[in-house]
């Protein structure tokens, strides 16, 4: 929204200027404090022949409907000055523009706007609070009764890794779809209202609709003390609810969230500037930008050859002992890989999953090679705080969430590792990177 002053054609002039640059749709309120017949004012006035001038020079269109009064203050005088344009790439998204006849806490009237955005899914999640990981694990106990883990499957290593971890995730996908249901997203207010913000706000707006029937002083006064009682409980309220989500966070993870709660415009990912000195134009093109600084292409991965000596080893790195191990380091409340399969299941089923996955694990050893679901990552992209420039790709950072089912093979052969082989005795001291009691911080 805007207000229009001379300094109009400067300022909103450049965004209309960049919008119809980059096709972006652009939907403008503005108080333009000027009346028009092309917004269906009772009268012209020079301002509004400005105004009009400058809509036909951005090829701007005006979606005022009707002429009801969008201004009405407490003396009586009404007129039609607040208007809403569209470049020609939002011309289509607003499908309905209409005054809303009800009193508000201001002169000016509220403005209902429908957009056309089309189809679009409403937000749902499953809920894994209230979920009993004991029946869980029999439900995936009887489908696995059912429907028996194959140790042998016909076809090449690759095609093998690939049916036998489709397998299990489909049976763990399954039940858990089965007794956590999609439900619907509620999103709660920021404010915390209360009755006593309603019961002022209800008596400020009639008042309201008192003073514009029969204006007078006193009514005026009274309406002006009631709209201040009506903004005092709004803050009142707001003081107390950020007490009281202060009083309640007691944890570092939570306390960690504060500066993102208080100002989070740093974290927004917009357009990149490219090498050129060129921003980037589309979704796609930034992103597709980031992932090239992030993962070049020519990074050379040293290829690791398995000699005869070692053929059998993944009997000593894949055991039971190292898999019940790895599992209890398995943490709850994380991030899933692409395959959704959460720590929380494997826990849940470890001893049923045990014999099938040490299966997987040691064929994966033994003809190095990973099941393709497993070599899909989901990248999450991080701003990195207090960076001057958030046009540099430089200035955010990737986490990459893997599979759980890979996190825990990867633990294992680190638990053979650091067991068998020593190998925190034969890393160089300047190694602090995933490292016990070590910290790059």
């Amino acid at each position: 929204s805007s207000g229009i002053n001379a300094e109009w054609p400067l300022r909103p002039g450049r965004l209309v200027e960049y919008t119809n640059s980059k096709n972006i749709p652009m939907i403008m309120g503005a108080d333009s404090n000027g009346h028009h017949i092309l917004w269906n004012s009772y009268k012209t006035t020079p301002r509004g022949r400005i105004i009009c001038e400058l809509i036909n020079k951005y090829n701007l269109n005006v979606e005022n409907k009707g002429n009801i009064p969008t201004f009405t203050n407490t003396r009586g005088f009404r007129s039609v000055i607040d208007i809403t344009v569209t470049n020609k790439s939002a011309n289509k998204l607003i499908k309905s523009w209409e005054v809303d006849q009800k009193p508000s806490l201001s002169d000016h009237k509220m403005i209902s706007i429908k957009l056309d955005i089309g189809n679009h899914s409403t937000s749902y999640k499953r809920c894994t609070d209230n979920i009993k990981w004991d029946e869980y694990k029999e439900e995936v106990k009887k489908a696995l009764d059912k429907q028996p883990f194959r140790y042998k499957v016909s076809g090449s290593p690759q095609e093998r890794e690939d049916k036998d971890t489709k397998f299990i995730n489909n049976i763990l996908m399954k039940v858990f779809n089965e007794m956590c249901p999609l439900k619907k997203i509620i999103h709660k207010s920021k404010i915390p209202w209360n009755k006593e913000v309603d019961k002022t706000k209800k008596k400020a707006l009639k008042q309201k609709s008192k003073t514009i029937k029969a204006s007078t002083e006193e009514k005026r006064n009274v309406l002006i003390a009631k709209e201040s009682d009506y903004r005092r409980e709004l803050q009142k309220i707001g003081r107390q609810g950020w007490k009281d989500h202060c009083s309640e966070t007691k944890s570092k993870s939570k306390l960690a969230k504060f500066p993102k709660q208080r100002n989070n415009e740093w974290e927004r990912l917009n357009c990149l500037k490219l090498p050129n000195g060129e921003f980037t134009k589309t979704t796609e093109e930034t992103l597709t930008f980031l992932a090239d600084t992030h993962y070049p292409e020519n990074d050379q991965h040293r290829q690791v050859t398995i000699t005869e000596s070692q053929d059998q080893i993944e009997d000593d790195v894949i055991s039971n002992d190292s898999y019940r191990r790895a599992i209890k380091t398995l943490k709850s409340k994380k991030a899933p890989g692409p395959d959704k399969v959460m720590n929380e299941m494997l826990k849940a089923c470890s001893d049923i999953l045990e014999l099938p996955l040490i299966h997987i694990f040691k064929r994966c050893l033994k003809h190095s090679i990973s099941p393709t679901q497993w070599k899909i990552n989901k990248g999450v992209i991080l701003a990195k705080p207090e960076k001057d420039d958030y046009s540099n790709p430089k200035a955010f950072r990737i986490i990459s969430l893997t599979s759980n089912i890979q996190k825990l093979m990867e633990k294992m052969i680190l638990i053979y590792l650091e067991d068998k082989v020593g190998i925190d005795k034969k890393l160089t001291k300047n190694q602090y990177g995933f490292k016990k009691e070590k910290s790059t911080d």
